[in-house]
């Protein structure tokens, strides 16, 4: 049996395949219907020619699987796909669970998605996750290539994978979707309430007043933060920042609005989201200066001067 003959075992007969001059070591078939009716899973084929590095003494090959409904381009997919196994290949490590891949630029037009998220395909047989073509070179260990959006990535990043799956399980949103909503609530870094029955906010409807190629890493490792549309998408400074006391890792506990939000706008969970300190950061570089001050620590924006000078603290409102 080879990596073909395994792929059709559990995904039926593959049809089609892209190859592309530009991307020399692997080609991508698809299997119609596939994990669903309406679906397409497509895999790489090639990939599994080279060994990669694991960890210590320990060595895999693998192959992609992408998978999404059938009214996205085909064509747009295979081409992302091809350049993202070349991408793998140039690394020389092989693939973790968890691991996540940007953010960029959307994978393909149109769609909000723009990182990756490395996982086991549990979409598909659990049979069809690990390829053992002889004893005498490296399993081909399957990827499946998860589209996700930003704030998940950040989400992924600050929290870990773990966490995020155990999302993904709770709120079981159509991972098919390549403009699904994301899954990510502010409420899941800052608050613990029961995650059932929660609605995502639908970050691709954001045109956010920079784009990921623009934020640069202006303030690194602080960790996770809250920042309302004020700033992140209508570009405004920000004019109110506190620090509010935590002890959930990676949490900064810094909020940011721009100081002109009502009490209606701040009741609206869609009108802010979470994100990496060093993200606003890169909206209003003037917070770097303070970012270091302690829990319970407060600013504002002086609207003589127009800088940000501190004031007492004042816990939320339960």
């Amino acid at each position: 049996m080879n990596i073909v003959d395994h792929l059709e075992k559990y995904l039926g007969r593959a049809e089609s395949c892209w190859s592309n001059d530009e991307f020399k070591q692997a080609k991508i078939i698809q299997f119609k219907q596939r994990p669903c009716d309406g679906a397409i899973t497509y895999a790489t084929l090639g990939m599994s020619q080279t060994i990669l590095p694991l960890s210590d003494n320990k060595y895999v090959r693998h192959e992609l699987l992408f998978a999404a409904y059938e009214h996205y381009p085909s064509r747009d997919i295979a081409t992302f796909l091809l350049s993202f196994s070349e991408f793998v290949l140039s690394k020389d490590q092989a693939l973790w669970r968890g691991d996540v891949i940007g953010p960029s630029t959307p994978i393909i037009d149109g769609i909000a998605m723009n990182s990756v998220y490395s996982n086991i395909p549990v979409i598909f047989d659990k049979n069809l996750s690990t390829f053992y073509e002889s004893e005498s070179i490296p399993p081909v260990v399957l990827i499946w290539v998860l589209p996700i959006l930003q704030q998940e990535a950040e989400f992924i990043k600050l929290n870990g994978w773990g966490k995020f799956e155990d999302i993904l399980e709770t709120r079981n949103p159509d991972l098919l979707d390549l403009n699904r909503s994301s899954v990510i609530l502010p409420s899941d870094l800052y608050s613990e309430p029961p995650l059932n029955n929660i609605q995502p906010v639908d970050m691709s409807e954001k045109k956010f007043a920079l784009t990921a190629d623009q934020i640069k890493p202006l303030a690194t490792g602080y960790g996770g933060c809250v920042a309302t549309d004020m700033i992140t998408v209508h570009g405004k400074p920000v004019g109110y920042m506190v620090r509010i006391p935590t002890s959930r890792p990676h949490d900064s506990g810094w909020c940011f609005t721009a100081g002109t939000e009502s009490q209606e706008y701040m009741d609206n969970s869609a009108n802010h989201a979470v994100y990496d300190v060093n993200t606003i950061a890169n909206f209003s570089p003037d917070i770097i200066p303070f970012l270091d001050a302690p829990p319970q620590s407060a600013f504002i924006r002086d609207s003589g001067t127009g800088k940000l000078v501190p004031i007492p603290y004042e816990p939320p409102l339960e």
